[in-house]
């Protein structure tokens, strides 16, 4: 591994680490709590959700435990394996994995996900889990739109 590299493998393990960890962390500070945190707007709501996004597929989380798996283990691998790091993919695949992570945590461990955040405009309840996934994401498609092709060039140059 170069020297270089350490840095982007250093905030990978620290972003996966500490996402998973603020999830579970939240998960089980708001179980079975309801609070109004400010008024109707954004509340702590706690539900199981047995399915993915707006209850998609519900009572079929085990159908979602080796699709998270074998995600996480590509993703995983995909950053192990890019010659060319830059900080913005590292915390874009980083922050997909940890919020895969912290739910399949969850479909394991009971065999449902623990939502908890809700805003009256919102259709569904979600988590931090779903939070990074969401951010982490976009950050991806940035990356794939601004900077992926950039990459590439420079790397035929060298």
């Amino acid at each position: 591994m170069k020297k270089n590299n350490l840095k982007f493998y250093i905030i990978f393990a620290v972003t996966i680490i500490l996402g998973v960890l603020i999830d579970q962390i939240t998960k089980v500070v708001t179980t079975e709590k309801s609070i109004k945190l400010i008024g109707d707007f954004l509340q702590i709501s706690y539900t199981q959700n047995t399915g993915v996004a707006f209850s998609f597929l519900a009572g079929k989380s085990w159908i979602f435990i080796p699709i998270s798996l074998v995600c996480s283990v590509a993703l995983v691998l995909l950053f192990i394996f890019k010659k060319q790091k830059s900080t913005l993919f590292t915390l874009a695949i980083s922050l997909i994995v940890s919020g895969a992570v912290g739910n399949l945590i969850d479909r394991i461990a009971l065999s449902y996900v623990r939502d908890f955040i809700y805003f009256n405009f919102f259709p569904a309840i979600f988590n931090v889990a779903d939070i990074c996934v969401t951010i982490g994401t976009i950050l991806l498609a940035i990356y794939l739109i601004f900077f992926f092709e950039k990459e590439g060039k420079n790397e035929k140059n060298i």
